[in-house]
């Protein structure tokens, strides 16, 4: 499906046969990983990220939220502390069904990620 979809788009480049999902489950296999558990809550902080769902909370290190811009810019996720205005601004310009992504490092965790590679 995801290469189906990146043939409509001339700079897609396309990492796996089978597309970039399978790639990211083949890749996270020997992880933990829960499906179809939306997160209502996310708290973070210099230490660590709490994610809040309907089962239960998961707590870790660091978290990579991947959910479309609509969902940010509503704020069916809630953030503690609240998510700064200007990224919530930049979601909600960008459209759906855009090849666009956007990456965000919280300031808080900056000093985590950089702990975490040296």
């Amino acid at each position: 499906m995801d290469q189906a979809r990146g043939l409509d788009r001339s700079a897609a480049i396309i990492a796996c046969r089978q597309g970039l999902g399978t790639l990211v489950v083949k890749l996270g296999e020997q992880l933990p990983l829960s499906l179809s558990t939306p997160a209502s809550r996310i708290a973070w902080s210099n230490r660590d990220v709490t994610v809040e769902t309907p089962a239960g909370r998961i707590a870790a290190r660091a978290a990579i939220i991947t959910v479309s811009s609509n969902v940010l810019a509503a704020g069916n996720i809630k953030f503690a502390p609240d998510m700064p205005k200007r990224y919530l601004d930049a979601a909600a310009n960008l459209s759906l069904g855009s090849y666009d992504h956007i990456a965000l490092l919280l300031p808080a965790i900056r000093s985590a990620c950089r702990a975490t590679m040296s």
